[in-house]
């Protein structure tokens, strides 16, 4: 297991939610990417910025219709007083591009789970 705090460039594995199955997922069993930035929002929490290693959906799937679709993952810690480290909770959006600011953030538009947690990983 890695002993470090997230930093851009860490690859990450992003899975799991609140309810079986994860239709944020596309039916995958979890997704991965690299770290690509950090965006602070609502004072001073930092939101993770991961950019995935392909775009979800990859496939069309008819019966999730309706789900957000995107390259990038917008990770934000589910709990108050945790940090970065090498696993956590967080909220999750999906979005086509690259946020380049807090604005929107909140927005329920990309918003797709609750109860997702990530892992640092290896590359």
């Amino acid at each position: 297991m890695l002993s470090h705090d997230l930093q851009i460039g860490s690859v990450v594995a992003v899975s799991g939610g609140y309810e079986h199955p994860y239709r944020w997922l596309w039916g995958r069993d979890r997704v991965t990417g690299a770290v690509e930035g950090w965006i602070t929002y609502d004072g001073d929490k930092r939101a993770c910025i991961l950019k995935l290693d392909e775009p979800l959906p990859r496939d069309e799937i008819e019966y999730l219709a309706g789900t957000a679709s995107g390259r990038f993952l917008v990770l934000k810690l589910r709990y108050m007083n945790r940090t970065w480290t090498n696993q956590e909770t967080v909220h999750v959006e999906i979005r086509p591009d690259f946020p380049t600011s807090a604005q929107g953030l909140e927005s329920r538009q990309f918003w797709v789970e609750s109860h997702a947690h990530y892992r640092a990983i290896d590359d």
